[in-house]
This record gives structure tokens, sequence and C-alpha cells, in this order.
């Protein structure tokens, strides 16, 4: 690796999260700073209505490692995704959620299942070995899982959290797979696993150590219908993939 590549691109959609971008920000840039290796930190706002912007844009101004885009409206969590996925220049990318629900400094064991070969490896908060720090509300403890179990049973996933923010993916990979995307909302990424089994990647569940934002913009209700129907979506793409075999 010469002096100019990059090793690793930290993706950040963002929607209305002036509360939590700043200090997740921060934590980045303290995480990459401990690292040899050469980064990016691509934030992608969502077309917020609050601070969001300015925060990203003063912090840029002391880090040139991050690069900002913009949507003029609010596009989705997928389509957002998408928009950094594909401006990504490292080797390895970390997609995670604003708030950084997942401890930054997992990102090591992730990168060690790339090397091992993997496409994707995803993080996990149901399988053994995951620690909640903190505490979750029961309400979206109980939606969460029972999500997972539609996924799961409906998709027929094996996997045990497929919609963890915070995801690690080659980025050959991770490009060839979004540039195929079609769900633009909070559904997108299990768009992206049922595209990732159909083109036969390999993938692995990893436990994490993780804590719950209960300020999440995820809204349980609205947004569980959506994804349910991203969900139905899936499975019919999934049925006329069959059908032509």
């Amino acid at each position: 690796m010469n002096n100019k590549s990059i090793f690793l691109s930290v993706v950040i959609p963002a929607f209305n999260e002036c509360d939590v971008i700043g200090n997740s920000l921060n934590t980045v840039i303290s995480y990459l700073n401990k690292k040899k290796y050469n980064s990016e930190i691509i934030i992608v706002d969502d077309g917020s209505a609050d601070d969001t912007a300015n925060i990203v844009k003063n912090t840029q101004k002391k880090d040139s490692r991050i690069k900002f885009f913009v949507n003029n409206t609010n596009m989705g969590k997928g389509y957002s995704s998408k928009k950094g996925i594909m401006e990504a220049n490292g080797e390895y990318i970390l997609l995670t959620d604003a708030d950084l629900p997942i401890y930054i400094e997992e990102t090591e064991n992730f990168i060690h299942y790339l090397d091992m070969g993997f496409d994707i490896v995803l993080a996990s908060r149901r399988i053994p070995g995951a620690k909640l720090i903190g505490s979750q509300p029961i309400m979206r403890a109980v939606a969460s899982f029972i999500l997972s179990k539609i996924v799961q049973l409906y998709l027929k996933f094996d996997i045990a959290d497929p919609q963890c923010g915070f995801k690690c993916y080659r980025t050959k990979s991770a490009k060839k797979l979004f540039s195929l995307q079609t769900i633009d909302g909070f559904g997108f990424d299990l768009e992206m696993l049922f595209l990732a089994k159909s083109m036969e990647y390999k993938s692995k569940e990893i436990p994490v150590k993780w804590t719950c934002n209960k300020n999440s913009k995820v809204r349980l209700f609205r947004d569980g219908f959506s994804i349910l129907g991203d969900i139905f979506k899936i499975k019919t793409s999934m049925n006329h993939q069959q059908s032509r075999q």
C-alpha cells in the first residue's frame, strides 16, 4: 500500500443528527488517528433540517479526511448509504449509523474477517458474545426482535440481526451490490443481504458490544410498516428469481 492509498472508508448517512454527529465524528477521528493505515470519512446528509450540516462542515475544516455530501431533499437512508458507498475509495468500507450504536473499536474484528476473505461482515446484537452497555426500551427491543424473526422466516435469512447499523464490506463487493439497489428506505440492507446471497458472496455475523440510542430516528410503527413493505418487495424478487431457474 503506497502512502496515498486509502485502506478504510467510514461511511455515515445522517438525517437530523445534530445531537450526536459531532461526538460521533470526534470518536471516529480519535480512533482512526491511532491507526497506521490511511482512511477517509464520508458523511451523507440526507436533507437535514437541523444543524447537522454546519457541525459536519466545522469538523471538516479540522480534518481533511472528511468528505461531505448533501441531498437537497430527504431521499432515505438506503439512498444516502449508496451515495456514500459509491464515493468510497478505500479497500474496505465501514457503513455505520450516525449515532455509533456499535463501539468503533469493534472495527478491528471486522477487518480481521475481511482479511480472511469474507465480502461482508455484519454486527450482531443477538448472538452469543454480544453485550449491551446500558439498557434498551422494552417496546423497541420487542419490535426489533419481531421484525428480525419476520425477516428470518419470510426471507429465509440465516442471520440473527440483519438490520444492525454497523457493517463492513470489501469495497469492490459493496459497489457491485449497491449498484443494483432499488430500495431507498430503511429496508435497503435487507435487499443488500438478499443480493449478496444470490451472488454467493461470503458473509460473517459476529457479536459486538453495543449501546441503544433512546432518541433513535427509527419510528417503530411507521418505519416498521415501511420495512415490511420492503420485505414483501424483496420476497417478490426472490420468487421471480427462483421461477427463472
